[in-house]
């Protein structure tokens, strides 16, 4: 049985971390990963780094640090590959999602990590992989 913190990650998600800006000042990230995550899909309003506030369009729960920027979807590495590169159909939309919020809760001995993610929708490419 998992330890009550990931207890409730029931979905897949595949993950592109952040990884670096390239010499145009355009985002890459790392080659994608599946993790094991609790996604839900609400909208919530809350303030961002700056003072202003933001619209997040879901929350996602992990047991890992995940940078802000990084890229996520929701289904698994295999649907994603079937989705764009095999002979499945194309999305035209693929309903990614980009990390805006990060927040970290420890357990109550301090074992464990569980962080909490604000994301919200990426309506450009995915960007290229360092």
């Amino acid at each position: 049985m998992p330890p009550l913190e990931d207890f409730d990650q029931v979905d897949t998600a595949v993950l592109w971390e952040w990884a670096s800006v390239d010499g145009y000042g355009r985002q890459r990230v790392a080659e994608p990963v599946e993790v094991p995550v609790r996604w839900v899909q609400k909208w919530i309003e809350v303030p961002d780094g700056q003072g202003s506030s933001i619209i997040l369009e879901a929350t996602v729960a992990l047991d890992r640090r995940v940078r802000v920027g990084s890229i996520l979807w929701l289904g698994t590495l295999e649907e994603w590959e079937e989705d764009h590169f095999g002979t499945g159909t194309s999305i035209d939309d693929p309903e990614l999602h980009v990390v805006r919020t990060s927040n970290n809760t420890n357990d109550v001995k301090g074992i464990s990590d569980r962080w909490e993610l604000g994301l919200q929708r990426w309506r450009q490419e995915l960007p290229e992989i360092a």
